[in-house]
């Protein structure tokens, strides 16, 4: 409940700070002042950037969007102050902003100039934050029966009142994606199509009890990988005495030429675990595959969610869509979702016809239910830092020691992955990991919070997420599924809708 609220409230400070930069000037390749930036600010998801200049054009830039205007606004005094010829100098050019860096670019004279937006200092951030913490508090406890309320009959339309009552703005930023940045025969990232038929790849496997999924897990391994694989299995003194005389068997079946089978002689932890076959790993060279004993591989995914790491050698890591992957979830972003039998696999049918890197987004972190790992970045990294005990945060320290050394990571749309979650060590433990691990996380990368919030709020990866969820809610329904399409601007339009799908 404290997570969900502070989740809650990072996006509701998010949305009512105001943060509002100093201007600077635009000075072109010869010293020449070409214009100036007299202010920029972020409100919300919105930035705005206000200023002059005698070039041509001004562009914002901002993750994937990018908003061009031409300057249009009379200003005599910089026509009086430096001797320009015509007063439409001036320049306003809004757009999203989803917490990434920012820049404005202006065209002068047959040259594109780029200028930085430098956001405002961590600490200012959090001081500005502060003041919005009493009358969030005041909202919830004014919601609490509207709360209560959705919690108990999932009213659709209790969610709204309470957004109203803490004071959110009905003013939802949606980025839009064309249909054919989504579905096959697009012009897609072409560096993030399938990995070449010969690429070889390590699939990781650390295994704790769980002996009612393994079958299942190892037989999609086995039917599903369409790349040469080989499996390191790591089992880590399992308490269910079923566990290892069943991989003994499956490793002994397989061959040692497609498995290895480690055996812990005590309990090691997760991370103790992967550690010891990221040294396979590295001897043989491939890229990995970090794998739980509760994820469920589709069909042909491993050319699939290898791709970006054969084709563009910034990338570190990709993580595929799930029902419970976090940042990566479908169809809530950051909730999870229990699927029945087969569901995933029906998912993943539409998955696999989205074009070549299609939706696919830069993120703070890598989700280690199922990651692909760069050989190459898994040598110059190394292995999970033992500091974070029995598991969970590793791969976001991981990710974050990637990104320093200028590596990025990827969510990818094109693959979706059944997550059963928590059955690797237990929910209840890894509720308690989660505290403690995070307050290191915070400790030792003090903007990641900040940087998965904007994640969040601004979602880059909206559009196939909600392709995806069309399909699950199109999977359990018979016959066609309705969609509603309205405005939020409340009235009586809305309120009809909301009663009407209530």
């Amino acid at each position: 409940m404290f997570r969900n609220l502070r989740r809650i409230f990072s996006l509701y400070s998010a949305e009512k700070v105001k943060w509002v930069q100093p201007g600077f000037a635009l000075w072109d390749v010869h010293g020449k002042m070409i214009g100036a930036v007299e202010r920029h600010w972020r409100e919300g998801s919105r930035m705005v950037v206000e200023g002059w200049t005698i070039g041509s054009r001004v562009q914002l830039v901002s993750g994937v969007d990018s908003i061009f205007v031409e300057p249009s606004q009379t200003r005599i005094d910089m026509q009086q102050a430096h001797g320009l010829d015509g007063a439409s100098v001036g320049f306003t050019v809004s757009g999203h902003h989803d917490g990434g860096p920012a820049k404005l670019c202006v065209e002068y004279s047959g040259s594109n100039y780029v200028f930085p937006l430098p956001p405002p200092g961590l600490m200012r951030r959090r001081m500005s934050q502060l003041r919005f913490v009493p009358p969030f508090a005041a909202g919830v406890v004014r919601s609490a029966p509207l709360i209560l309320r959705w919690l108990r009959t999932g009213d659709p339309t209790m969610r709204l009142a309470v957004r109203r009552r803490l004071g959110f703005s009905d003013d939802i930023y949606v980025r839009s994606h064309p249909a054919h940045l989504v579905f096959s025969g697009s012009k897609a990232n072409p560096l993030w199509g399938p990995a070449p038929s010969d690429t070889q790849v390590t699939i990781i496997l650390p295994v704790y009890n769980a002996a009612d999924m393994l079958g299942d897990v190892l037989d999609r391994v086995k039917r599903h990988t369409d790349l040469p694989w080989h499996l390191v299995i790591v089992e880590d003194a399992s308490t269910d005495p079923a566990v290892r005389p069943m991989l003994r068997d499956w490793a002994a079946k397989s061959g040692p030429d497609q498995v290895t089978l480690l055996e812990n002689d005590e309990n090691l932890g997760f991370i103790r675990s992967v550690n010891r076959a990221f040294a396979i790993a590295q001897t043989r060279g491939d890229h990995v595959v970090l794998l739980n004993s509760d994820a469920f591989v589709p069909r042909d995914w491993a050319s699939r969610l290898l791709g970006p790491l054969v084709g563009d050698r910034t990338v570190a890591t990709v993580t595929p869509m799930s029902n419970d992957a976090e940042i990566f979830s479908v169809p809530h972003i950051c909730q999870r979702e229990t699927l029945a039998p087969g569901e995933a696999d029906r998912i993943d049918a539409i998955a696999s016809r989205f074009a070549p890197g299609a939706g696919a987004a830069e993120a703070p972190t890598g989700v280690g239910f199922c990651m692909a790992i760069a050989a190459d970045v898994l040598v110059r990294i190394g292995p999970f830092d033992t500091a974070f005990g029995r598991g969970y945060g590793e791969e976001v320290d991981w990710c974050q020691r990637a990104r320093a050394d200028g590596k990025r990571h990827l969510g990818l749309p094109s693959v979706f992955v059944e997550h059963r979650g928590g059955a690797s060590f237990g929910s209840e433990e890894k509720l308690k990991l989660v505290q403690a691990n995070n307050r290191e996380i915070s400790h030792r990368y003090p903007k990641y919070d900040a940087e998965v919030q904007d994640f969040a709020l601004g979602d880059p990866m909206a559009a196939p997420r909600f392709v995806l969820a069309a399909a699950l809610a199109a999977d359990r329904h018979e016959g066609a599924v309705s969609i509603y399409l309205t405005h939020s601007l409340g009235g009586g339009a809305e309120a009809y809708l909301g009663s009407r799908i209530s």
